[in-house]
């Protein structure tokens, strides 16, 4: 994690903020060695100018989370994903909000209609299937703990899968998620809506 002093973070976001004004499709990366940020045209690579979430998985790739399905990118080309049909609910919605992978390199995929996994190796896509997941929102973030447990913010509450993914819970229900976040001693911050912390 990079630790700026306030004045410099300030200065590096109206940066990132200028430079998004005047360049509307596309990424802007930071190099921490030489303090420059830089725009990346993405605009004629990924199917949707939304791009909700950034994910870097264990080998390297880059993963663009859009309102028009998924987009792998490897440095060199891009690669986009939909995420498929599913028989019980017809088409998965591929408004996707967040990206995570945990430790069997499966990607979690959240969207505004339920929870997606994405076998990286294969390319397969299954739709996670449980009552608490039916039409869920995944828009407050999704967290892998080191025990491979899932924890999701939805607009049902925070969701918690274990890791043999047969046990799905709402541990805090009613709540509309916004963000959370693991720390380093494992403990889930939580962001609602209207309940503050």
């Amino acid at each position: 994690m990079i630790k700026l002093k306030l004045p410099y973070a300030y200065l590096v976001m109206a940066l990132i903020c200028i430079i998004g004004i005047s360049h509307s499709e596309g990424i802007h990366a930071a190099n921490k060695t030489s303090d420059l940020v830089s725009f990346v045209d993405i605009s004629d690579n990924i199917p949707s100018k939304e791009i909700q979430n950034i994910y870097q998985d264990r080998e390297g790739y880059m993963w663009f989370a859009t309102y028009n399905g998924l987009v792998r990118y490897d440095g060199f080309s891009y690669l986009n994903t939909k995420l498929g049909y599913s028989a019980e609910k017809g088409a998965i919605n591929n408004m996707v909000n967040y990206v995570v992978e945990d430790f069997n390199s499966t990607l979690w995929v959240g969207t505004n209609a339920g929870l997606v996994l994405l076998d990286k190796v294969s390319g397969k896509t299954t739709d996670m299937k449980h009552p608490l997941l039916d039409n869920v929102i995944v828009e407050g973030g999704i967290i892998v703990t080191k025990n491979n447990e899932v924890w999701i913010g939805s607009n049902k509450g925070l969701l918690y899968i274990s890791p043999d993914r047969k046990k799905v819970v709402n541990a805090v229900a009613g709540d509309d998620i916004k963000s959370i976040c693991l720390d380093r001693q494992e403990n889930i911050w939580v962001g609602t809506w209207n309940k503050e912390l």
